[in-house]
């Protein structure tokens, strides 16, 4: 014992255990439900960064324990600066939660410590004790708790049980159509089209002539993508929910993860459906078509414990306003490019699973990540290179509309392209998870405005009114025309601060 004591007076274990529990605590916060393959990068850079901050101590002080101490004292700003700064934002917005302040305070505060450490002659054997007992304490807590909470279902808002699943009863005589379920991000209804951008939908009218009933008022039950679809495919609300809270990546996650867990698909199993996924999101046992991009900025949830990105993330698009810096970051870009390149591979598997002819009825899910921002599409599908932000309304306004007129482009030649190879009768579905992202707080009701057009063989449309809601999509389908009796819940909006 009185070596590993004399071990702790002299060696900085203490700096290199610092990256260790930061990266065990996020994998312990977001268990499983983390795609390495978004964040190595991002993992990398902290290192590469903890060792640059360490030498360059090293190299100033010309001493391991002055160098060491000032290196974690700079390390921990390094990477914590982001979660000090959103906690004040939150608890106290302002100037005591301002740039303003923390920057100038924060160097001053280490070049205070520098001085301090210059002159001191002290040894510091108490304070390396002290720091690594506590890293490694931390550090183990840290990894007995990964060990020992191994369930990744917990992360499920749904039914943990799912008792809807266990319990179904397929319809052995039910003639099964195909399901085709087409969702477009961001896609607002008409009557919002009309009265906040001036535009009135030509697909309303393409849509009714072809048979289908657009649902005239209908509302999305969250504003956000994962729970939307999380709820809607488990046809019921989410109680694991929690919406009184600001939601940061690390929320938006476990909505992700309540979709891979959804209850319609194993439903679907037993009705004898070959599922076809073509969206952003991954089911159990039946991974997204074409190959994901990291549409939720998963790297952010290593990136924002690097303080550079943290700056310039927040006020970086201001600094360069006032320097008169143009340009878009490579960034933007970059994930624009994964964005659109997803979008044209899911418009050409969809069309090929139109196209092809099985004998057992299919369910296919497309996720059409458009009209969302940023917006690179006009209203022919041209592609033009993304606004940084910020934008004015008529950049919003603009690109919104461009991309919706050219969504409709797209709806037209799939819902002809399945009336034209129709080899059974076919549902489709034609939603927005939500409406148009409206910020300000006397219209952000909007937000769950939605379109909603749908076609049943032989207008089954008796259960739709014209003010439903997503999570009852799949609830009129199986009492449709699988014979069920489902109850139809009441129709409600929650909003998710974001």
């Amino acid at each position: 014992m009185k070596k590993i004591s004399n071990l702790f007076e002299r060696v900085p274990f203490f700096f290199f255990l610092l990256p260790a529990f930061l990266f065990l605590h996020i994998e312990n916060e977001y268990r499983h439900l983390i795609n390495y393959h978004f964040v190595y990068f991002q993992m990398v850079q902290l290192v590469i960064a903890a060792l640059l901050i360490f030498f360059a101590s090293l190299l100033f002080f010309r001493q391991l324990r002055k160098g060491s101490l000032f290196a974690f004292a700079f390390l921990l700003v390094y990477y914590y600066f982001c979660d000090l700064k959103d906690f004040l934002h939150f608890k106290y917005p302002g100037f005591l939660s301002s740039y303003t302040l923390w920057l100038p305070l924060l160097f001053i505060l280490l070049i205070g410590l520098f001085v301090i450490l210059r002159k001191s002659r002290s040894t510091f054997r108490n304070m390396f004790l002290y720091l690594n007992t506590l890293l490694v304490a931390v550090v183990l807590w840290e990894g007995i708790s990964l060990l020992f909470s191994f369930d990744e279902k917990k992360t499920d808002l749904g039914d943990a049980r799912k008792s809807f699943t266990s319990e179904y009863q397929a319809c052995d005589s039910c003639k099964k159509p195909d399901i085709y379920y087409f969702l477009f991000d961001g896609y607002t209804s008409s009557e919002v089209l009309k009265s906040k951008f001036a535009y009135n939908n030509p697909i309303d009218n393409y849509l009714s002539g072809k048979g289908f009933y657009v649902v005239p008022f209908s509302r999305s039950n969250y504003n956000l993508t994962p729970f939307s679809i999380g709820s809607e495919f488990n046809l019921n609300y989410l109680p694991g929910l929690k919406s009184d809270q600001e939601f940061f990546i690390k929320d938006y996650l476990p909505g992700v993860a309540t979709v891979y867990h959804s209850e319609l698909i194993p439903i679907l199993q037993k009705e004898g459906y070959k599922i076809y996924n073509h969206s952003i999101f991954n089911f159990e046992h039946f991974p997204a078509a074409a190959k994901p991009f990291d549409l939720w900025e998963i790297n952010q949830i290593y990136a924002r414990h690097n303080i550079f990105w943290k700056a310039d993330s927040d006020i970086g698009w201001l600094i360069r306003q006032k320097l008169r810096i143009h340009g878009k970051p490579a960034s933007l870009q970059a994930y624009v490019d994964a964005k659109d390149k997803h979008l044209q591979l899911t418009i050409d598997t969809t069309l090929a699973v139109i196209h092809a002819k099985l004998d057992q009825p299919k369910f296919v899910y497309s996720h059409f990540v458009m009209p969302h921002g940023p917006y690179s599409f006009d209203s022919v599908g041209v592609r033009f290179p993304p606004k940084p932000f910020p934008l004015s309304w008529d950049d919003y306004r603009n690109g919104y509309l461009g991309e919706l007129k050219y969504a409709n482009f797209v709806i037209k030649g799939l819902v002809d392209a399945i009336f034209q190879n129709a080899k059974r009768p076919a549902i489709i579905i034609i939603q927005g998870d939500h409406g148009f992202r409206f910020n300000e707080p006397e219209t952000r009701h909007l937000q769950f405005a939605n379109f909603n057009a749908m076609y049943f063989p032989k207008e089954k449309y008796q259960q739709l009114g014209d003010s439903i809601t997503n999570v009852n999509t799949f609830r009129f389908v199986l009492n449709a025309f699988f014979d069920k009796k489902l109850p139809i819940l009441k129709d409600t909006s929650i909003f998710l601060h974001y």
